[in-house]
């Protein structure tokens, strides 16, 4: 060990009296001993960072008489598997390092040791478990979970996926992954797109109507629609209203005052009685066409109601209609095209699509009769 010695000859019966007188001491000689490997391991060896393919672990120096000398280095040591077969080295003169070159999503078992001029010490400390982060992903401590990098967003599933991707490109705003540590829930859109889950990023589509979905916002879970949504709006894809309020297509949600309250009720029972005219109409008509069937032989009297309504033909015609009445709505939806609104196409789409929101807008009855064609 490395002790100091310091040595001077003192003359037999120093101190006493004596006849004889004695002259000055020697010089002091000092005396040092070489150093030993150490008989103690560092301390408290911990995960500081980590990457997909490195790690960073600090530890505590030995200190005390078991040092044996001056600490100058330490061999840090990891594994993955019990054998040691394949052992990852780090030799540095402080008490931190970095091991590189691993594999993403594995774990390790790390140890470090202390050596002085002597070399290193038999001993090992303690081995420390350590985890790689999954691929772009970082973490700063032991106790931190693994982020995404900057540029990329975690999904629910612990995997890091790129902000620039198709989706991305039209449907986030620019600064939406411009720092570290997004996750899918933390991603903002830009106006105009509408998030059907917080937690499946494919699930971001455009609104059917971007006015609706004006809001540059982020949805976390347990967070209601609304907050995608603009103003007075809510709801899947922002198609609904606030209580007292009425959705336009045109304008969006509207408030329901007392005075537009009356004039859609006043509006609503006109269109009752349009559509019961109708009805007794058409009711008129299937009991002319029965009448004059009377005169008929017995057994060919419903062949010639059928034969004088023709409604094979006619649904037929119909079922053309529709359809290709979808196939041009869908289109204009699929391709992002503003077609002008006016009430024969806003009642054509309506009728094709079943939509009864738009149906009801169109005929100006939508605060007496609020639908929702998107209701969830």
């Amino acid at each position: 060990r490395p002790f100091r010695f310091s040595f001077e000859k003192e003359p037999e019966g120093f101190g006493q009296s004596s006849e004889f007188v004695y002259g000055p001491r020697t010089s002091v000689v000092a005396i040092l001993t070489q150093d030993d490997i150490p008989e103690i391991t560092p301390s408290n060896l911990t995960l500081s960072a980590a990457r997909e393919n490195e790690i960073t672990l600090t530890w505590n120096p030995p200190v005390g008489k078991e040092t044996n000398g001056e600490i100058t280095g330490y061999q840090l040591l990891c594994y993955q598997d019990l054998d040691n077969t394949t052992e990852f080295e780090a030799l540095v003169d402080i008490s931190v390092a970095t091991i590189r070159s691993l594999e993403a999503s594995k774990s390790y078992m790390c140890k470090v040791r202390a050596g002085t001029s002597a070399g290193f010490g038999e001993e090992f400390s303690d081995t420390t478990l350590v985890t790689t982060c999954p691929e772009n992903t970082n973490r700063i401590s032991a106790s931190s979970p693994c982020i995404a990098n900057a540029g990329f967003f975690l999904t629910t599933d612990g995997e890091a996926k790129p902000c620039e991707s198709e989706v991305s490109e039209v449907a986030l705003s620019s600064s939406a992954c411009s720092t570290s540590g997004l996750s899918v829930t933390d991603l903002d859109l830009e106006a105009g797109f509408w998030r059907a889950s917080v937690s499946d990023f494919q699930e971001i589509l455009p609104c059917p109507r971007a006015a609706f979905c004006q809001k540059t916002s982020a949805v976390s879970p347990g967070e209601p629609e609304s907050v995608q949504c603009s103003e007075n709006h809510r709801g899947t894809y922002c198609f609904s209203c606030e209580e007292g309020f009425s959705l336009s297509l045109l304008d969006g949600c509207r408030e329901c005052t007392e005075t537009t309250l009356k004039d859609h009720q006043s509006n609503f029972v006109i269109l009752l009685v349009c559509l019961g005219m109708f009805i007794l109409f058409c009711l008129s008509f299937v009991g002319v066409a029965a009448w004059r069937s009377i005169n008929s032989s017995s057994t060919g009297f419903c062949n010639n109601i059928i034969e004088k309504l023709n409604f094979g033909a006619f649904s037929v015609k119909l079922r053309i209609l529709e359809s290709f009445l979808q196939v041009l709505f869908a289109f204009q939806v699929v391709l992002y095209i503003d077609a002008p609104s006016s009430f024969i196409t806003d009642i054509l789409n309506s009728i094709a699509n079943l939509d009864l929101g738009l149906l009801a807008y169109s005929f100006r009855v939508e605060c007496a009769v609020p639908f929702n064609h998107y209701a969830s």
